[in-house]
């Protein structure tokens, strides 16, 4: 199974991400707008001529390639849903998928971080460390609401009109790369077939948390 896996070096996936929380938010439109700015951040650096890596077109261009069999991919950053949470977005938009369900689907990310959260609280709070002494400042930065994607796919399409527009025209992949992603990720359903509603998404993940 290993041999299946492609590796890349750490600084083709690296992007730097924008601090979240400088300061304490006192409302949740402050929060969103926090949360968009950090996530623009990381948008415009995954396509700034400084960045030589292009970590997303390099996971995209992943996700397009036609091996047989299919390799997986672990896509990952420090917490797992702001870098992570960005790009699985891009992902799933360009797929087709609503943003209610892709907002969903991010907000899971507090279930799977609830045991950690103390320890990361303790880190980002600790003497020298970016939120030193101020544990609400870093309890909005490992936070995950469903709000903060859904205005960030509001930024997407006000910035750049949508998201395939900002994976042609901003990114540079071809129409050909993008056809491959839906071709590899998008299933039809068989005649008879349901989908699986998305809505128990979040019984799914507190089952398998138990199981840890």
């Amino acid at each position: 199974m290993r041999s299946r896996w492609k590796s890349y070096p750490e600084s083709a996936l690296s992007v730097t991400l924008f601090p979240v929380a400088h300061a304490v938010w006192h409302t949740s439109s402050d929060l969103d707008v926090g949360f968009v700015r950090a996530y623009a951040s990381i948008l415009s650096g995954a396509i700034s001529p400084d960045n030589a890596y292009r970590p997303f077109q390099t996971i995209l261009e992943h996700l397009a390639s036609d091996p047989n069999p299919p390799t997986p991919i672990l896509i990952h950053c420090s917490a797992g849903k702001d870098r992570t949470g960005v790009i699985v977005a891009l992902v799933l938009a360009l797929c087709g998928v609503s943003d209610n369900v892709i907002a969903h689907e991010y907000s899971l990310t507090e279930l799977g971080l609830a045991r950690l959260k103390e320890p990361i609280v303790e880190r980002l709070t600790a003497p020298g460390a970016p939120h030193e002494g101020n544990r609400a400042a870093a309890e909005v930065q490992i936070g995950a609401r469903k709000e903060y994607m859904l205005a960030t796919l509001r930024y997407i399409r006000q910035k750049y009109g949508s998201v395939e527009e900002y994976l042609l025209e901003r990114m540079g992949l071809s129409q050909e790369t993008l056809d491959k992603i839906k071709k590899n990720l998008v299933v039809d359903l068989a005649e008879g077939e349901e989908t699986v509603p998305w809505e128990g998404n979040d019984e799914l993940v507190s089952a398998q948390i138990a199981h840890l």
